[in-house]
């Protein structure tokens, strides 16, 4: 596994929401939505992702972070989260190997559902939560 994926600046997105659109996606929004402790920052954080301004995004093991690009200057935006220890990538080895659709579907590029549900049966997500990320930004 390579250390880090960028991705480029997202678009701008004229008269669409920026939701997720895949469900792992969505409830990160969600528990974006539900963590924030300023309405305003969360609104203006809408503002600049609809906008064309957040990006790139990097993706490294335990960190997600963008440059945000307001126009007046570049906002730098840091989130960390836990990566999974032994025994959690033990339990996701573990899933894989009794369900072969599953790793079919990761190679498809797509998270499966199921393999979600699979793994909260054994205390394992493979999507973070925004209450136990730590978030700065400058």
């Amino acid at each position: 596994m390579t250390d880090a994926v960028t991705l480029p600046r997202f678009a701008a997105q004229k008269g669409r929401r920026t939701r997720g659109r895949t469900w792992w996606a969505q409830r990160w929004v969600d528990d974006v939505e539900q963590a924030a402790l300023d309405s305003n920052t969360l609104k203006g954080g809408r503002v600049y992702a609809r906008g064309g301004l957040v990006g790139p995004l990097t993706f490294a093991p335990g960190l997600v972070s963008a440059d945000v690009h307001t126009g007046e200057e570049t906002l730098h935006v840091r989130i960390r989260v836990d990566q999974l220890d032994e025994r959690e990538w033990g339990q996701v080895l573990a899933t894989l190997a009794s369900r072969s659709g599953h790793v079919a579907q990761l190679s498809g590029g797509t998270l499966p559902r199921e393999l979600d549900d699979d793994l909260a049966a054994v205390d394992v997500s493979l999507v973070p939560s925004m209450f136990d990320a730590d978030a700065t930004c400058t």
